[in-house]
Parts: structure tokens; sequence; C-alpha cells
């Protein structure tokens, strides 16, 4: 995700990071579902405590509690929604199930 960030901030300027936050989210914890009920619930508490570093890695960098807390109910949502289309999908591949949040910008560079 790093790297997919970098590469599209370089080619088209900031404001890409975001985007690609909405789409790899729910990928991980779709591949994570198709594993088996414990990698995805593993994947959600994993989710959580990532969301709590975060957390407090963000106020060392002085973003605001607002932001930081709408930033992270949009991480876990997405996460979620990519844990129960994985659950409910298994026979479909989660790049398909989830190529619709694919930006214009990963797809001009074919970028999954």
């Amino acid at each position: 995700m790093n790297e997919t960030g970098k590469k599209l901030v370089s080619i088209y300027g900031s404001g890409q990071v975001a985007n690609i936050d909405n789409y790899y989210h729910p990928l991980l914890q779709c591949q994570l579902s198709k594993i088996s009920p414990d990698s995805q619930r593993n994947g959600i508490l994993l989710g959580y405590a990532k969301e709590d570093w975060d957390y407090f890695k963000k106020i060392l960098n002085n973003q605001s509690h607002q932001s930081i807390i709408e930033d992270s109910k949009k991480d876990l949502q997405n996460n979620l929604l990519g844990s129960i289309l994985g659950q409910n999908n298994s026979d479909k591949s989660c790049l398909d199930l989830l190529d619709y949040l694919r930006t214009p910008n990963m797809r001009k560079q074919n970028i999954w």
C-alpha cells in the first residue's frame, strides 16, 4: 500500500493516499476472511489494534482528535466491508469483488 501511494503521489500529486486506503483495507480483510473463520476474526481484531496504534502516532504528529477518529471509523468500516464480502462470496476473487474501489489513477497505472 505504501509503495502504491508513493508511486501515485509521484505521478499525480498528493491526495492519492486516502483513496488507496479505501481499497486496500477491505482487500486485505476480504482475503483474510477467505482463509478461515479464525483468520477473519483475527484480521478484524488486528484492524482495531492498528487503528489504536495509528491514533497515538497521529496525536504525536499533531493531528486533531476529530480527524483521527473520522479516519479510523472509515478504515474500520472498510475492514468490515471486505470481511463480509469475502465471507459471503467464497467463489469470487477479492480483486474482482473490490475492483469498483480502485481509483482512476490506479486503473491508469494498472495497480491492483
